[in-house]
């Protein structure tokens, strides 16, 4: 079983882990869960805060920036191993993207968060389109290269996000999915680590 495999299918499975924290066997690398797959989130019920609010808005586009990314990797990636990683990461963080739109809409919050109060931390929590794009004119081992580093960077801006919301955050769902998120990305960085620098 190949690492990136490996260490991807244990991370997908903390989403789908209790609140209260019991572990759960960890999908086999040949099955990666799709988001028509895994359980839905339940209703996120009970007091909420704007913290809650704008981390939900601004982690629907910084997910669907990474999944475009990954949807790059999938074509233009040599390894199979990074392969893997990317088809991961676009399943887990589609079916994130689904759960906080649903939420969203079930509290009847926009969204999107107004652009124009948007602050320049804001802007360093997302990957610039342009190099995105620069991206996709890659291939082979140039590109993996390039989208190793460049989806490093946007996880770690994941965390960040993810733990400002677990610290701040009022509604006992969305500081959970952080929790996950946090979890989730913390080994998916590790792995791209080692992908960069095989032993």
């Amino acid at each position: 079983m190949k690492r990136a495999a490996l260490a991807l299918a244990a991370a997908l499975s903390l989403l789908t882990l209790p609140a209260c924290g019991a572990a759960t066997a960890a999908p086999e690398a040949t099955a990666y869960p799709t988001p028509a797959s895994l359980p839905p989130y339940p209703p996120a019920t009970g007091a909420k805060n704007d913290v809650d609010v704008r981390f939900l808005q601004m982690m629907i586009p910084h997910h669907r920036q990474a999944i475009e990314m990954a949807g790059l990797a999938r074509t233009r990636a040599v390894r199979q191993d990074v392969k893997d990683l990317a088809n991961a990461i676009a399943a887990t963080q589609t079916y994130e993207m689904r759960t906080m739109t649903a939420w969203l809409l079930e509290w009847k919050q926009p969204l999107t968060w107004d652009r124009r109060t948007r602050s320049e931390h804001d802007e360093h929590h997302e990957t610039r389109p342009s190099d995105i794009a620069e991206l996709g004119k890659m291939e082979g081992a140039r590109f993996e290269t390039a989208f190793l580093n460049m989806l490093i960077g946007h996880q770690h801006n994941a965390i960040e996000m993810a733990r400002a919301e677990y610290g701040d955050g009022r509604n006992v769902d969305v500081r959970n999915l952080a929790h996950r998120i946090d979890l989730s990305r913390t080994a998916q960085i590790k792995q791209m680590l080692g992908e960069l620098n095989p032993s």
